[in-house]
């Protein structure tokens, strides 16, 4: 047993340089690509928003693919949707994915996340209300992995029409911590429970964000 495991930890430690350089090099490109960038438009009205779909999925790739703004904050690609007119309370469960190059979360140290901003609007385009704290938590998913946070749409946000996904430029670089727990291998015919550190994970320019809407 005990040479499994040391032929493991040696695996790993070869796999982590691996996963290391693979998230320099996606940083350094991401960079690079947030320089370029060109705002797309002068004021929200002249955006072009989607529609969130009611039911299942709403996958938004936010990055060097699509539009950059220049928000409050400094510029930023985004992506823009036009909400639901559902007649009832609902909430926004939004979650962004730990991702790599490769569009999944292959290694705690290759992957990286998009620290979202919400921009809400009403059916002028004026803010409604701007959320850049959400007080994320850590969740795993069927295939990836990453944070969330649900948004009670009541109260003020009632008015929202429109819905805007961007991020802080001065956030970038900063690190949220993610808490995988134990993984589960087979050793020398034998399932092995191996503890997975905490990670500080990155946030970048670019980032995968996953919405659904949930009935209250």
């Amino acid at each position: 047993m005990r040479f499994f495991l040391v032929i493991l930890v040696l695996l790993l430690s070869g796999c982590a340089s691996s996963a290391l350089q693979t998230r320099a090099k996606d940083l350094a490109a991401s960079k690079v690509a947030y320089d370029k960038a060109t705002v797309c438009c002068s004021s929200f009205s002249e955006i072009k928003y989607e529609s969130l779909k009611e039911k299942g999925q709403n996958k938004l790739v936010v990055g060097k693919q699509f539009q950059a703004f220049e928000f409050e904050e400094g510029k930023s690609f985004f992506r823009a949707v036009e909400l639901p007119n559902l007649g009832y309370e609902y909430s926004l469960n939004v979650e962004t994915w730990q991702t790599d190059t490769a569009g999944f979360a292959s290694s705690l140290l290759s992957v990286h996340y998009l620290e979202p901003t919400l921009l809400f609007l009403d059916e002028n385009f004026n803010v409604v209300k701007k959320l850049s704290d959400l007080n994320l938590r850590y969740g795993s998913w069927f295939s990836t992995s990453g944070w969330e946070a649900d948004i009670a749409i009541n109260g003020i946000l009632t008015q929202s029409r429109y819905l805007i996904i961007y991020t802080n430029p001065a956030v970038v670089g900063s690190s949220n911590v993610a808490t995988p727990g134990d993984l589960t291998i087979m050793a020398g015919g034998t399932f092995v429970s191996v503890p997975v550190a905490d990670q500080g994970i990155p946030a970048n320019y670019e980032g995968i964000i996953n919405i659904e809407v949930n009935k209250i």
